[in-house]
């Protein structure tokens, strides 16, 4: 099953890559957030793919970076080892009865999860020297 499809709130993804889902391979994790209310935990991560025809805002602004906040929320498992300044990794969804398993592999950095589920809380762009 596709991620797009495991997790909620994914139409403007949906809309953004209607040909191909972007992979989630070699995206750069900046931040995992846990709040206590939920309890959830919100992943901020840079996709390494820009859709073709992306949001005129977009590219009047010269934007090449799609970032994407996925929040999960009812945490029934986590465990994280590591962290660096640079988390390029893969992310992997699997849907599980109940919830949904989340794994984040990277050279310094690996989070396994397990979730009631998982939904889009924000798409933006910017424009990323590095990409």
């Amino acid at each position: 099953m596709s991620w797009l499809h495991i997790v909620d709130n994914n139409t403007f993804l949906v809309q953004l890559f209607p040909t191909a889902e972007p992979p989630l391979r070699s995206i750069r994790l900046h931040e995992v957030v846990f709040h206590q209310d939920g309890p959830r935990v919100l992943f901020r991560f840079d996709l390494n793919t820009f859709p073709e025809h992306s949001p005129s805002k977009w590219a009047a602004a010269g934007a090449n970076t799609v970032q994407v906040r996925l929040m999960a929320v009812g945490i029934d498992a986590i465990g994280m080892n590591g962290w660096a300044t640079n988390n390029v990794g893969e992310l992997r969804m699997t849907p599980r009865q109940p919830g949904v398993s989340l794994e984040f592999s990277a050279p310094f950095c690996h989070i396994v999860a397990q979730f009631a589920h998982i939904r889009v809380d924000s798409v933006t762009a910017y424009t990323s020297e590095s990409a």
